[in-house]
């Protein structure tokens, strides 16, 4: 996000149009879904990944694609390619008939991600980016504005039709149990025992449930313990609306999935479940509010999708009582109105 809104800056009269990969399961939310209407892009194309890698003719069709579009410049935002690879794609969008790139991680430098000793995490995706565009100015990766998804008015009703079963003048906890890859995946039973456990501390507050449309039988079990005022969301927001929702949640708890995004960029505090299989802080959500509990195993940054030797050690180690203890100590949006997390949990220790 906050390359783009630098983009839109850098080029306030240019049409700016995105290409991306197709997700690559159904869960995954399509970038256009997250974009549109934001102002930030007016167009959008989506390239099939695999196909790429297997077909000259489908690579031959997509450089047809964009010479019919006629780019002036292109500023590439992708994940770090070796250099081999990046060669390959400036050389691929050049014979696009593209004269201007900006963007593409020659420097070594560009294609690794800083470590922060003062926090032991490493940079995350978003900053670095924001060294590889600096051409164009400074992105600013910490500053809020930065990621303003620019939430329309309608949007936001729509969200607020779905969340009138939530009484008025009081936040909620937004809660996403869905991963689309299986190597972040906390487990459904570790959310239901967290749920049960939570509904001894926060009985008061409605709980909300939100994701694609395959987590809405999951959503549903998880939730079944929850004896307040629930409302399963999944698959019945589109990503912008689920964003528009997350606004007004007073905390978010989740996996490394896209719904942690989003509830970051509109300023929610969020309690992250991660996996170990990306080094720590490069994922992270925006933003200091949040508290992320990661275990650093010795297969830390294994990148697998799918853990077939140590059964998801990294993320299913992560407790129930850890959990509990990061909503205690996490700011919740609107505490100062109603009665607080904490005070709860201390009343009952």
């Amino acid at each position: 996000m906050p390359c783009l809104h630098l983009a839109a800056a850098a080029f306030p009269d240019a049409v700016r149009r995105i290409l991306t990969y197709s997700p690559l399961h159904s869960n995954y939310a399509a970038a256009w879904s997250v974009l549109a209407g934001s102002g930030l892009v007016h167009g959008y194309f989506e390239a099939d990944y695999r196909a790429l890698r297997r077909s000259l003719i489908e690579q031959f069709r997509l450089m047809r694609r964009i010479r019919a579009w006629k780019p002036d410049v292109l500023v590439y935002l992708t994940l770090p390619r070796t250099l081999g690879q990046a060669l390959a794609e400036s050389a691929f969008f050049r014979i696009c008939g593209i004269r201007k790139i900006i963007g593409v991680p020659y420097r070594e430098s560009l294609r690794k991600y800083n470590f922060r000793t003062e926090t032991g995490f490493f940079e995350s995706e978003a900053e670095r980016l924001a060294r590889c565009v600096a051409a164009l100015g400074d992105a600013r990766p910490a500053d809020p504005r930065s990621w303003d998804l620019r939430l329309s008015t309608k949007e936001r009703e729509a969200a607020a039709r779905y969340l009138r079963g939530v009484p008025s003048g009081r936040g909620f906890i937004a809660l996403s149990v869905g991963a689309a890859m299986d190597a972040k995946d906390w487990g459904a039973d570790h959310w239901a025992s967290l749920v049960a456990a939570m509904e001894g501390h926060y009985a008061g507050w409605p709980l909300v449930m939100v994701g694609g449309p395959g987590d809405f039988e999951r959503s549903e079990r998880v939730a079944r313990s929850w004896s307040g005022v629930k409302l399963n969301l999944c698959g019945k927001l589109a990503p912008r609306e689920t964003a528009s929702a997350l606004e007004r949640a007073s905390v978010y708890l989740g996996h490394d999935s896209g719904p942690i995004h989003l509830a970051a960029a509109v300023g929610t505090p969020c309690v992250g479940i991660y996996a170990s299989r990306n080094p720590p802080g490069i994922w992270f959500p925006f933003g200091s509010q949040h508290k992320v509990i990661y275990h650093r195993t010795e297969c830390s940054g294994c990148e697998l999708k799918t853990c077939v030797v140590h059964n998801k050690r990294c993320i299913r180690s992560i407790s129930v009582s850890e959990v509990l203890q990061a909503l205690r100590v996490i700011d919740w949006r609107g505490a100062r109105e109603d009665p607080g997390p904490m005070e709860a949990l201390d009343r009952a220790d």
